[in-house]
């Protein structure tokens, strides 16, 4: 039986700028932004309730390798 569990990438940096300036410069700039320390915190919340996989996978972007580790810690990415 397969199960597949899909995540949405913690608050980032960009979620924050594009709260207080969406669309500006600064916000438009920001390539691969990381997790805010929120961010790091919730995914390390979710962890203790996540349940165990035997693969993780996610984008190359920075916050999604970032949630992956966080919420999978003891799993290769």
């Amino acid at each position: 039986q397969l199960f597949l569990h899909l995540v949405r990438h913690g608050e980032s940096e960009a979620n924050v700028a594009q709260a207080k300036s969406c669309g500006t410069l600064t916000h438009l700039l920001m390539q691969d932004p990381q997790l805010t320390k929120s961010g790091i915190s919730d995914c390390i919340e979710h962890s203790k309730t996540f349940p165990k996989v035997d693969v993780v996978l996610c984008s190359q972007l920075l916050r999604a390798i970032q949630t992956a580790l966080y919420t999978c810690p003891n799993r290769f990415v």
